[in-house]
């Protein structure tokens, strides 16, 4: 067997990106020698999660037709491997590629999609939330465990936890007892671009989201008949600029792309993906019950027809000129240092709202300028 270190490329470290997910070093075996196979037959649990996670992928290749079967393996489970580049770079080029990274997103649709049911069948709410707390840690062994996922699930347990003894989980402390959490398992968590993407989305919309969704109403005080659904667009898009002001930095150095219309995107994309999450998570629970296959195919066909939808909508809005920008360039490196030191110096010497003004303006004549 020859056995090797992964190369570190610019930007961040791959060496620290395998380490965080606990692979010391690379290897593969010569096929001209021989070699045996031998089989355990005292399995950890864990082995049994991945066969869970082995059938459902089967039974997506079964169900649904071509790339619609990579496709759904990508968006409930973030099995990518299979799925066409250009489907990934369209995702990423539009600003929604943490649609097929396994994130907080889904496991805030499946827990609350399976809460939302157990209450309508009026199952008691202590024994509600005590089965999501069993179905978030199921669900995050059978993707994998990943640091992202992980955080989210930590932060739901602690969430429902809560709600269990009647206490009220701090969003802030979660996130914190979530990153110390993984860090002491594995300090190289933090060379995961994922981990660190859902850490700092979490946090720009636990800090920023609300502020921002009530200087936008202020500003638009639209009192019309379409009132509510303004105002969800709204708040899908405070949500949006939230996350992308803290993960900025972070595509611009590890994607060396970035989007320009993700706001835009994720308004359009998101409910519609997040309907789709939750038949493509039915058909995979029906999918199990040969005796009910005539529910499983109507269910299959609508999560068909809104993968298609998705896809669709992905290639038109990537279309778009200046979508998303190449940021090799040197000077857009000058620009996030420049940019960076002159949040920090508003922080420190902030007194009103003209310092942000004034840093907002500085930053757009450095970019100009660059």
């Amino acid at each position: 067997m020859h056995l090797f270190l992964p190369d570190d490329n610019e930007g961040f470290s791959s060496r620290s990106y395998y380490l965080s997910r606990n692979i010391q070093f690379l290897g593969y075996i010569y096929e001209y020698e021989d070699y045996s196979i031998e089989t355990v037959e005292n399995k950890p649990i864990y082995y049994y999660f991945l066969k869970i996670r082995e059938a459902v992928i089967k039974k997506f290749d079964e169900v649904f037709p071509g790339e619609l079967s990579s496709f759904a393996s990508g968006i409930l489970l973030g099995q990518k491997s299979s799925l066409s580049s250009q489907i990934k770079d369209n995702f990423r080029d539009i600003g929604i590629y943490h649609l097929l990274a396994v994130s907080g997103l889904h496991l805030s649709v499946i827990l609350n999609s399976f809460m939302a049911l157990l209450l309508f069948l009026k199952v008691r709410k202590k024994h509600v939330l005590i089965l999501n707390c069993i179905l978030a840690l199921t669900f995050m062994a059978i993707t994998g465990f990943t640091p992202s996922i992980t955080r989210a699930g930590i932060m739901h347990l602690i969430y429902f936890t809560g709600l269990i003894f009647l206490k009220r989980a701090d969003s802030l402390n979660s996130l914190g007892i979530a990153i110390c959490a993984l860090t002491f398992i594995n300090p190289f968590s933090a060379g995961d671009v994922g981990l660190l993407l859902s850490v700092y989305s979490t946090l720009g919309i636990t800090l920023f989201s609300s502020k921002i969704n009530a200087f936008l109403e202020n500003k638009l005080s639209y009192k019309g008949r379409f009132k509510k659904q303004i105002s969800s667009v709204v708040s899908l898009s405070s949500v949006t600029i939230a996350a992308t002001l803290l993960t900025t930095p972070i595509i611009i150095l590890s994607f060396k792309r970035v989007s320009l219309i993700s706001v835009l995107a994720n308004v359009l994309i998101v409910p519609i993906s997040s309907l789709m999450l939750v038949f493509i998570l039915i058909t995979a629970a029906l999918s199990f019950w040969g005796i009910i296959n005539f529910i499983c195919m109507p269910v299959a066909f609508i999560s068909s027809i809104l993968m298609k939808i998705v896809i669709f909508a992905t290639g038109l809005l990537v279309k778009i000129p200046f979508a998303a920008v190449s940021t090799t360039e040197n000077v857009i490196l000058i620009w996030l240092a420049s940019t960076l030191i002159l949040v920090a110096l508003a922080l420190l010497l902030y007194k009103d709202l003209s310092f942000i003004k004034i840093t907002s303006l500085l930053s757009c004549i450095v970019l100009l300028v660059g």
